[in-house]
């Protein structure tokens, strides 16, 4: 009786065994591929968030490099009270940190509310010249930007064919 039950049950599951190997496969391939789906999308989130990550990144080190360069001007400043002095060290840090061939630094006239040329060094290598008087005469279209800076408290950007010789001409007031 023992054996002819032993086989009975052996039929049994052999019969049952390719039903359900089937039903298992069947379901292990919809588990693998909503497991593929979801490694997917977190794939595609994670890369995102890595983007996001580096743009943040860029932020801070740009931000930190701002602020290096305004310590520097503000201990420039901080170190003298003579306006030369002053202008000079100011003109060769923005030289310095913003990789600019020439730098022209105006101070506005109280009595006029017109810029007026201070300081200025034309090429890396030559030194800062101040003027405390009678400063030399600059291209128009220089001093229309100059001004409109002033006026505007924004800074202006010049285009390559407006400013002709003198090439592409940044103000900033500060």
């Amino acid at each position: 009786v023992e054996a002819l039950e032993g086989i009975v049950r052996r039929r049994a599951f052999d019969e049952v065994l390719p039903e359900c190997s089937t039903q298992l496969g069947s379901r292990l391939r919809s588990v693998l591929s909503d497991m593929s789906a979801l490694l997917r999308d977190h794939s595609i989130k994670m890369i995102g968030l890595v983007e996001a990550l580096a743009g943040a990144n860029r932020l801070y080190s740009e931000k930190i490099e701002e602020l290096s360069s305004m310590r520097k001007v503000s201990d420039a400043l901080s170190s003298t009270l003579d306006i030369g002095e002053t202008s000079r060290v100011a003109t060769e840090v923005l030289v310095e940190e913003t990789g600019a061939e020439r730098c022209y630094l105006f101070l506005v006239d109280e009595r006029t509310g017109m810029p007026v040329l201070r300081a200025m060094k034309k090429g890396r290598e030559s030194a800062v010249t101040f003027f405390s008087e009678d400063a030399p005469e600059i291209d128009p279209t220089l001093q229309d930007l100059v001004v409109q800076a002033v006026k505007t408290c924004q800074p202006t950007l010049s285009t390559s064919g407006e400013a002709g010789e003198l090439g592409q001409i940044v103000c900033f007031p500060l």
